[in-house]
C-alpha cells in the first residue's frame, strides 16, 4: 500500500497491542520497501525520491494517551516511522492534548493524522495543536459498530461540509466513505480511508489474514 502512494498504518489491535510486534513488524515493511526499490525503480533517476515518498507513506497507530503513546511512538520512530495516528473512537479532550504534546516531542520531523473528529471545535483545536490532517467518520453498524458501542452519532457527511473552508489540513474520511467516494470528495474529503480489505484479524475485518498466511 505504501509503494502505491497510499497512506498505510500499522494497527495496534490485536497482537499489535505489544509495542515491539507494532515495531517489528514496521521494521520489516521498511526492508521490504527497500528491495521493492531496487526491482520496481531499478535504472530510475528518481528512485530515492520515490522511496522517500514510500517511507512515509508507512504510519502507525498510537493510543489518544500522551503516557501511552509516547513510548509507542518512541520505539515506532527508532525504526523509521515518521507518520503518527492518534486514534480513538471515543470523544474526548485526551486527542489533542497528546497531539500537542507527541508534536512538541518529535517537531516537524513527524507527521500527526489525529482522530476521529467529532465536530468542528474539536478539529481546529486539534489543528492548532501541531495535527498535520483528521480524520473523521463512525460506521454505524454492519461492517463497523464503534457507533453503537461509544454512543456516538453517525454524521461524518454533516461534518465533513461543516468543516469547509473552517480548517487547512487534510480531512481524510471513514465509515463507509469508500462506499460513496463522489460524494464524500464532492462534501470536501481530502482523502478515504478503509480497513476491511487488507486489515484483518477482527470479527469486522477478517480480510487482511488472507495477506498473513502462506500457499
Amino acid at each position: 500500500m505504501a509503494a502505491s502512494h497510499c497512506l498505510a498504518t500499522i494497527s495496534r489491535n490485536g497482537i499489535m497491542v505489544d509495542i515491539k510486534r507494532q515495531s517489528d513488524l514496521a521494521k520489516e515493511v521498511f526492508k521490504k520497501l527497500e528491495s521493492l526499490k531496487n526491482t520496481l525503480l531499478k535504472g530510475r533517476e528518481d528512485k530515492n525520491k520515490v522511496h522517500c515518498f514510500w517511507k512515509r507513506n508507512v504510519g502507525a497507530i498510537v493510543e489518544p494517551s500522551f503516557n501511552k503513546a509516547l513510548p509507542r511512538a518512541d520505539a515506532l520512530y527508532n525504526e523509521g516511522v515518521r507518520t503518527f495516528r492518534i486514534y480513538s473512537p471515543e470523544p474526548g479532550t485526551e486527542i489533542i492534548k497528546t497531539t500537542k504534546l507527541l508534536k512538541k516531542h518529535f517537531g516537524k520531523n513527524v507527521e500527526i493524522f489525529s482522530g476521529q473528529i467529532i465536530d468542528v471545535d474539536q478539529a481546529k483545536r486539534v489543528e492548532e495543536s501541531g495535527a498535520d490532517g483528521v480524520f473523521v467518520g463512525i460506521g454505524g453498524g454492519g461492517r463497523c459498530i464503534t457507533g453503537i458501542r461509544s454512543g456516538s452519532v453517525i454524521d461524518w457527511p454533516m461534518l465533513v461540509w461543516s468543516l469547509r473552508g473552517e480548517i487547512n489540513i487534510p480531512i481524510i474520511v471513514e465509515g463507509g466513505a469508500s462506499d460513496h467516494i463522489a460524494l464524500t470528495l464532492l462534501l470536501g474529503g481530502s482523502g478515504i480511508s478503509t480497513s476491511r480489505v487488507v486489515v484483518g484479524g477482527t470479527i469486522e475485518s477478517p480480510g487482511g489474514l488472507l495477506y498473513c498466511s502462506d500457499s
